[in-house]
Order: structure tokens, then sequence, then C-alpha cells
């Protein structure tokens, strides 16, 4: 209801006709909000030993809480393209782990509609992915693994300038991504020793609620 609700809101600002564009050619935005998103998790792990394979899986959920930095440029009034750093937290069913997550990535934006002050667009997020996931017991740290990753987001997203510089813009994506285990600090012998490889996929939905200021 959330995403619908805001949606909703921006749409109610949107006048019905309208004599200039919300975004023309040669403006530079800036934006920063905040991302919550749910996710569907499948990690896979396998281990060799003596040249014998044994492969494991486990299905589970997990929500993300980001604050995106964001910045585009707009090349034509119907394209953009910008980038985006988005730093956050990862937090599966347990909730027992503390974590990092760091996106990084472009992000192409096709502007639907562009009216006076109001805009809706499509885009589609491509980047890279880091996550840390630290293992506490009794509230001492016990390891840290490392994953390093690619994402792909497509997305819809509306923004009102409520003047020249300010605006508001609200969205929903639907995100997938694809992490790689890479190491454990501190190290494992054991994970050393039986050759260890964990693969973590996540599909989910994210809504962005954020401000913005053009140029």
């Amino acid at each position: 209801m959330a995403p619908a609700c805001a949606m909703a809101v921006l749409l109610a600002f949107a006048p019905a006709a309208a004599a200039g564009q919300a975004i023309t050619r040669g403006d530079f935005q800036l934006g920063i909000g905040l991302n919550a998103g749910a996710h569907a998790t499948r990690y896979e792990s396998e281990i060799t030993i003596l040249g014998f394979s044994k492969k494991d899986s486990h299905n589970d959920g997990a929500v993300t809480v980001t604050v995106p930095l964001e910045a585009q440029y707009s090349f034509t009034v119907r394209f953009s393209l910008g980038l985006y750093i988005e730093p956050g937290s990862y937090l599966d069913s347990s909730g027992t782990h503390p974590n990092k997550l760091l996106l990084l990535g472009i992000s192409p934006r096709y502007y639907v509609v562009n009216k006076d002050r109001f805009a809706l667009y499509l885009h589609v997020d491509l980047g890279m992915s880091k996550l840390q996931i630290k293992d506490v017991k009794s509230g001492k740290d016990r390891f840290t693994d490392y994953f390093e990753g690619s994402h792909a987001r497509l997305g819809i997203a509306g923004q009102y300038y409520f003047s020249d510089l300010f605006g508001l813009n609200a969205g929903l994506r639907f995100t997938g991504a694809n992490f790689t285990w890479k190491e454990r600090d501190p190290g494992d012998p054991l994970i050393a020793a039986v050759n260890y490889k964990g693969t973590l996929k996540t599909t989910g939905v994210q809504f962005q609620l954020g401000l913005q200021v053009k140029f």
C-alpha cells in the first residue's frame, strides 16, 4: 500500500495541463533518499574433498535498508543517465548478523511523462554489489564473511518539483542480485582445506522515497 499511496500523492500534484517541463536538456539532478526492500534469498554452497564434491542450498528471506545517493544528467527531455552509490544494511530472517551492504552502478532513465514540475520515468539500474555478514556469538565477533557480485533493477518512479530547485521522488523497483563468497576474516583453515564455494542469489522489490535538487 505504501508505494501506491506515495505514487498517488505525486500524481495528485501533477497538473492536467502544463506549459513547461520538469526536466529539460542539460539539467543536472542530485538526490538522496531512503530505500526499503524485501527479498527472497537462496544460498548455495559447495565443498570439495579429495575430488568429491558435496552441494547444499538454503532458501530464506531478507530485508534491506539503504540510503541511495544519485546524480543524473539529462541529455534530452526524455533521456538522462546517472550514477548512484547506495550504502546500507542487509538483514536475514534470523536477524542476528550485523552486516554492511554497498551498491554502486549506472542508471539510465526514460521519461514517459515530463510536464510542468512533474515527471514519471522508467529506469534500469546495473552495477556491482558488496556484502559483509558478521557472525556474533554471546556478544563476541567470531568472523566476517565477504561477498561480491552484481545486481540489476527495473523500476518506475515519479518526481515532483515544488520549485525550480527542490523536489520529491517516490518509486518502486524490482531487483535481483548475485553474490559470490570471497573470503572469511579471520581465515579458517578448514574452509581452505575443503575448497569452499558459496553463492547468494536474491530477488525482491524495493520502495524508495527521497529528496532531489536540480541545476
